[in-house]
């Protein structure tokens, strides 16, 4: 019982990891996009060529992010399957025993995870048109 405990903490750290990971990510992101526009407003010599770096870097960073998105959902039902053999084990233990289980044992209910991923999709296009603004801003 205690070895399904630990090794549920164990992928529950991993994905604490990268959602810690995806958080940085996201904050670069941010600052590049706020960095841009900064420089933008300072009418920088080499803006042409930092701006095409940002938008290269975003969709970079959007693959990173997108891969542990996946890492996670990848956890997910490692979780799932341990939750249930746990359960399962605590069901025969009692039986064998002949103690009746807790109620909240019984009625726990162990939910299935999602099979879609959810992408951070949204987040990275507006990252993209706020840099393409930014473009449009330093023509003129």
């Amino acid at each position: 019982m205690n070895e399904m405990f630990f090794r549920i903490s164990s992928i529950q750290r991993k994905m604490e990891a990268n959602n810690n990971l995806q958080t940085i990510i996201k904050v670069i992101t941010g600052l590049l996009v706020f960095t841009i526009f900064f420089c933008s407003l300072n009418q920088a010599n080499a803006m042409n060529v930092a701006w095409i770096i940002s938008m290269l870097v975003i969709v970079l960073l959007f693959i990173f992010d997108s891969y542990y998105v996946k890492n996670n959902k990848k956890y997910e039902p490692q979780i799932y399957q341990l939750e249930v053999d746990e359960l399962t084990h605590k069901k025969e233990v009692a039986k064998i025993i002949g103690e009746p289980l807790s109620d909240v044992v019984l009625i726990r209910e162990i939910k299935k995870t999602m099979e879609d991923v959810s992408l951070p999709i949204l987040y990275y296009a507006i990252m993209l048109i706020l840099d393409i603004i930014i473009k449009i801003i330093m023509i003129h």
